[in-house]
């Protein structure tokens, strides 16, 4: 066991109130597997978007939309610590410079790896895109299923959540348009 594990003592005492012996084979390394299991859920702590954030030159001067659908996500809401999750969809319009793809999806698992509310990962994600590099704008939106309504609470298992957040060029509707457009197809949780 870990003898740094600050919920081994809160993680017994709760299997024992659910009626379950902690010292039984099912239950034993259960503190050591659920501070694991947190500390990779909220490793987004120990990241810095900076530190992976990678451009280049638009050597092309490319001025349209680029979009990344369907990144998949992970997180823990911040009020219930139950799971939420979901796809994000990331377009932005480049200015002088563009992202390597893969640091939208990055972005996604560096803020969604935190106690996070939707509203929040969403605007965190826009944020960082929109004042890391130089484009024209950035549009994100989420959908998420959470474990807090779908499971417990008002129980409604098919709900879903959705949220949204624009920045520069593509708070345009003609610009917010072609987004949905591109998105609208996978629009489904």
């Amino acid at each position: 066991m870990n003898p740094h594990n600050p919920f081994k003592e809160s993680i017994i005492e709760f299997i024992t109130g659910c009626g379950e012996d902690p010292e039984s084979e099912t239950f034993k390394d259960t503190p050591e597997r659920f501070y694991k299991g947190l500390q990779e859920l909220c490793g987004g702590y120990k990241s810095e978007f900076q530190y992976f954030c990678k451009v280049f030159p638009n050597e092309y001067k490319y001025n349209s939309l680029i979009l990344s659908k369907n990144i998949e996500f992970h997180s823990l809401c911040g009020h219930h610590v139950l799971p939420f999750y979901g796809y994000a969809h990331i377009g932005y319009i480049p200015g002088s410079q563009i992202y390597g793809l893969s640091k939208l999806a990055k972005a996604v698992d560096i803020f969604s790896k935190r106690l996070q509310e939707q509203e929040k990962l969403t605007t965190e994600i826009a944020e960082i895109l929109m004042n890391s590099a130089d484009i024209q704008g950035v549009v994100v939106l989420m959908e998420g299923r959470h474990l807090c309504s779908c499971g417990r609470g008002v129980k409604k298992p098919q709900s879903s959540m959705m949220t949204i957040c624009q920045k520069g060029s593509l708070t345009e509707e003609k610009n917010l348009r072609l987004f949905m457009d591109l998105v609208e197809d996978r629009l489904h949780l």
